[in-house]
């Protein structure tokens, strides 16, 4: 298993800089990921699980990171400009109130499948045919997943906001 997470570190460090635009901070979050892994190797059966919790849980504390910061990207969705420092504190909790319902929006209004697809394009930053591989379907039925995914959350986001 130890062997598993040097391997992985490369990914986990990909996700992490994808979120958080900062090298110093992607390494922070990826060693912070290993050590909370680290407390519980003995109840992680096998690699799948492992890559599973370190993706999981590397993603959270990304998450976790821009909310101390008060930096919220949307870059990752269709339709979302980033937001820098010079923008007001209203606005700012705004995007905030915006990042966690969409969040919410992705958890719950999405099948496992758009989810896991949109999660693997948009975060961990794969490719629409190495998705298509580790999903074993088509390309085209990944492209459509991700467009019904994307779509489905952009309808619900604006008729909640209108």
């Amino acid at each position: 298993m130890h062997k598993f997470y040097i391997s992985f570190k490369v990914h986990l460090l990909k996700i992490a800089n994808n979120l958080l635009r900062e090298d110093s901070d992607a390494e922070d979050a990826v060693q912070e990921t290993f050590l909370r892994l680290w407390k519980i190797k003995d109840r992680i059966k096998d690699e799948e699980e492992a890559k599973a919790l370190a993706i999981r849980t590397t993603k959270n504390i990304c998450i976790d990171q821009l909310r101390r910061k008060n930096v919220v990207r949307f870059e990752a969705l269709d339709g979302y400009e980033n937001y820098n420092s010079d923008n007001s504190m209203q606005r700012k909790a705004e995007i905030k109130e915006d990042y966690n319902l969409i969040c919410r929006l992705i958890e719950c209004s999405l099948s496992p499948l758009q989810r896991r697809i949109l999660e693997m394009k948009e975060f961990e930053e794969k490719e629409i045919d190495e998705i298509a591989e580790i999903l074993n379907m088509q390309p085209a039925a990944v492209r459509m997943n991700l467009s019904r995914a994307r779509k489905e959350i952009r309808e619900i986001y604006f008729k909640i906001n209108r």
